[in-house]
């Protein structure tokens, strides 16, 4: 069963802070409900993402970080 396994409503706000750097945020909602910020710098062959995840409903469910870094060749 995936019932509920997406959310109902979802929206996000990409924010370049100049040439190599942006921000981002966002809002979902469905049985789960919640806010999203994050953060990156892209380079000419790294990039480097943080995110963060918090949910509101359920409150059990908490929050959750993410790091990734991506290499373009």
């Amino acid at each position: 069963r995936i019932d509920g396994a997406f959310p109902k409503y979802s929206g996000a706000l990409e924010i370049s802070l100049g040439n190599d750097l942006f921000a981002r945020g966002g809002a979902f909602g469905y049985r789960e409900k919640g806010w999203s910020a994050g953060a990156g710098w892209v380079g000419p062959k790294l990039g480097l993402n943080y995110g963060f995840q918090r949910k509101t409903i359920p409150a059990d469910f908490g929050s959750m970080h993410s790091l990734s870094v991506d290499i373009y060749m």
